[in-house]
């Protein structure tokens, strides 16, 4: 079934933040980025995203002449281009799921054993939140 750009839109207008037009859109990662960070890092992405939405749903649907262009694009680059926004995102997603993780530990005069052991996530949950999961 093809998705509405407006209904996208009512979405992102009334519950973007949490990510709902994401979902509709089946973009279920990014949508998850968006409710665990409020509209990505407190709701900047949310406004960002004003002018994306026409090819997310152009994506959704996959149209003819958006999956030829992306294919192009994919063929005639050698690498990703560098997107600084996708960098500062992961730092951001990245550091959030540490941080979260590391509050989760008790402190060390309570469980020292469980302590040592959890410690050793961090890094995880940090590389967790840069990988884009």
């Amino acid at each position: 079934m093809a998705k509405s750009t407006w209904k996208a839109y009512f979405l992102w207008l009334t519950g973007g933040l949490f990510g709902l037009h994401h979902f509709y859109l089946g973009r279920d990662r990014h949508a998850f980025t968006w409710f665990s960070t409020l509209g990505g890092v407190f709701g900047l992405g949310w406004l960002r995203e004003f002018t994306r939405i026409p090819a997310y749903v152009r994506e959704a649907n996959q149209e003819k002449e958006y999956v030829e262009k992306r294919f192009l694009e994919m063929r005639t680059r050698q690498r990703p281009p560098y997107n600084a926004t996708r960098v500062a995102g992961e730092l951001i997603m990245g550091t959030l799921f540490g941080y979260l993780l590391s509050l989760a530990i008790p402190s060390a005069e309570e469980h020292e054993v469980w302590n040592r052991w959890a410690s050793l996530l961090v890094p995880f949950a940090v590389a967790t939140g840069e990988a884009g999961i």
